[in-house]
């Protein structure tokens, strides 16, 4: 990975090659096949997530129906967001695809 690739991520177009070089020196690579869950509910949320590649569908079970939230795709960011109070997961998050992310671990982050 190179900051190239960190700079297709809207978020992160504007940050200067040393930070985002900081952010891969600190970040830690994961890969996860399709069907695989990132998070379960009540899953403690483990850093910020900078998806690389494929989509996490996020849903919710309600009445015993899977109600979907939201999709995450390449080059948008989830887990910690900054002024997010959330400590655990409150959906399911499931790969639909292959998927690779750089995560930033929360002991990385500023409080």
């Amino acid at each position: 990975m190179t900051t190239q690739d960190l700079l297709l991520f809207d978020a992160l177009k504007d940050v200067p090659e040393p930070q985002l070089q900081w952010l891969i020196d600190h970040g830690e690579t994961e890969r996860f096949p399709a069907g695989e869950y990132v998070y379960k509910p009540g899953d403690e949320i483990r850093g910020v997530h900078f998806i690389l590649s494929g989509t996490i569908e996020f849903y919710r079970i309600q009445s015993g129906n899977k109600v979907p939230v939201t999709d995450v795709t390449a080059h948008q960011v989830t887990g910690i967001l900054p002024y997010s109070r959330a400590r655990g997961s409150i959906a399911f998050s499931c790969c639909k695809t292959d998927m690779e992310m750089l995560t930033l671990p929360k002991d990385q982050l500023r409080r």
